[in-house]
């Protein structure tokens, strides 16, 4: 190229650059000349600035021969995804040139794009592991298309940082717990301490020196014999190596699983461990070996050894015994001795069993029911014969007051109680108090023939619930109702009154007396004083 012709080119790039760029540092760093002659040509024109070059000996800075066969504007919008450098020059610019040309090339033209690093910290074997929750969710559907999330749980053992990652349905306490221990199932050990978010299921009340723990997770790392040291709130430095694990898992997890559907969180997790396992059998850039390399060579036989046995979650709440002898938690009826109806128990739950409590004392024992359908876990000797049941106070008085409603009503409550009277001592109670609700309500005559209805299509479609009682007779009163509203909207005039109004094809009334005041007569044309 011709001396002339290339000062001219580079004349028009510096007359560019310099409207473009106000930073005479960044300008000479980008055409590769001395910042003084960057300032020099500040406020020439495009011919001066060609005069001034001709005396000066500047080196081209053009770009490399492999650069061409690169698409940099799909690389730039890779960049602005966030997705990790090295993942996008495998895909790009591999054949083409080193990571370390393109690394240079990239962080000349759009360091603007790229984000910083994370301060480097130095770690004992052992030591210390970080946890956090990631920020992006991973959508799945489920068996009938429907867009779930999981929730992502990393993990880093900060000496080898040795990542690890695992999937959720949400980030309630029991699956925080078990991802931990999951993690620490993982490690194959336990480091000495713990570094955590401030998040609720871990710490009760966040605190700069002495923050509380939740019981339940204090109880989790004593079993675990590790201490939990929560981060300092808005201070993610404290644990910036799982926040750095976080991006660079869900990073790789995108770019690997970016055409991917998943229809399951365990398959979500499978994905997940296949990138940790890349990850962690990749060298490391500081390391120069790998994260598993360094972890079995130096940590691993550090760690802490796993208790024998899991850590059982406990949660305690308070429930009332029923009349039924059975009390509902979590989706489900357990019974206890029927001495103790009507007061207030403690109930245990573990991950297997259900435990009822009075004061001190545990009065029975169940297998956990974790179908949520409602089901009853009952233990026979709990209850009283169901010959003794039906005799009892409650059963009568609902029997009682039902005889009183309606005969059909107290017929099918009867039947039922004959069937289980405990069974059906809630379903019998609801059906009395809407019954009676009713009545008051509506009064006894109209009332009692909506009930009669009600009742004769619970039995005809075999529908005996309160909650369709009640619907049927709401429906036939609103029904009933509106028969009563409807009228003719026609409207007739009474003839030589168009102010009264007369439904069609009906005598016509004589007007009540003191209904219609007639004006007065005028006389001799007398005008209205309105007018």
């Amino acid at each position: 190229m011709a001396k002339r012709e290339w000062t001219v080119n580079q004349a028009a790039y510096f007359t560019q650059l310099l409207k473009a760029e106000p930073s005479d540092r960044k300008v000479a760093r980008i055409v590769g000349c001395r910042r003084s002659l960057v300032k020099s040509l500040r406020g020439l024109s495009e011919t001066e600035i060609e005069l001034k070059l001709q005396s000066k000996s500047i080196r081209t800075n053009t770009a490399p021969e492999w650069s061409e066969a690169v698409n940099w504007s799909e690389v730039q919008r890779l960049i602005e995804k966030g997705n990790e450098l090295k993942r996008i020059w495998e895909e790009s610019s591999l054949e083409a040139t080193t990571y370390s040309n393109f690394w240079k090339y990239v962080h000349k033209n759009y360091s603007h794009l790229l984000k910083s690093t994370i301060t480097l910290r130095e770690f004992s074997p052992g030591s210390q592991c970080e946890v956090d929750w990631a920020g992006d969710k991973i959508p799945w559907f489920n068996s009938r298309g429907e867009r779930q999330e999981a929730h992502v749980f990393v993990g880093v053992l900060c000496f080898s940082q040795l990542l690890f990652a695992f999937a959720t349905r949400d980030e309630k306490q029991s699956n925080f717990i078990d991802a931990h221990e999951q993690f620490f199932k993982f490690l194959e050990g336990t480091p000495a301490v713990t570094v955590s978010d401030n998040l609720k299921t871990g710490v009760k009340t966040p605190d700069r020196y002495d923050a509380e723990l939740n019981p339940v997770y204090q109880d989790f790392a004593n079993h675990y014999n590790t201490a939990v040291v929560p981060a300092r709130v808005y201070k993610p430095k404290d644990k910036s190596l799982v926040e750095g694990g976080v991006g660079i898992i869900m990073r790789y997890f995108r770019w690997v699983n970016r055409n991917k559907r998943f229809t399951s969180i365990a398959k979500i997790n499978e994905a997940l461990a296949e990138t940790c396992a890349k990850i962690n059998l990749r060298s490391h850039t500081r390391f120069k070996v790998s994260r598993m390399s360094r972890y079995l060579e130096l940590e691993k036989a550090v760690l802490r050894k796993l208790p024998e046995a899991l850590f059982e979650q406990v949660e305690w709440k308070t429930a009332t015994l029923h009349v039924d002898n059975t009390l509902e938690v979590d989706g489900a009826y357990y019974s206890a001795p029927h001495v103790l109806r009507g007061k207030r128990l403690r109930v245990k739950l573990t991950k297997n069993t259900v435990e009822i409590f009075s004061d001190l004392t545990r009065v029975a024992v169940h297998a956990r029911d974790r179908s949520k359908f409602g089901n009853r876990v009952i233990d026979s000797s709990h209850l009283q014969p169901n010959s003794r049941a039906y005799l009892e106070n409650t059963p009568q008085s609902i029997l009682s007051q039902a005889r009183f409603i309606n005969a059909d009503l107290y017929q099918l409550i009867d039947g039922l109680f004959n069937l289980d009277a405990l069974a059906h001592l809630r379903r019998g109670l609801g059906l009395v108090r809407f019954a009676r609700a009713e009545i008051e309500t509506y009064g006894h005559v109209a009332a009692e023939a909506r009930i009669t209805e009600a009742v004769m299509q619970m039995n005809r479609f075999n529908q005996i619930r309160v909650r369709v009682f009640r619907e049927t007779v709401e429906r036939l009163r609103k029904n009933h109702l509106q028969s009563l509203n409807k009228i003719d909207r026609e409207i007739v005039r009474i003839p030589g009154n168009p102010m009264l109004r007369q439904a069609e094809n009906s005598p016509v009334q004589e007007p009540l007396p003191g209904i219609l005041i007639p004006f007065p007569e005028r006389e001799n044309n007398e005008p209205n004083k309105d007018e």
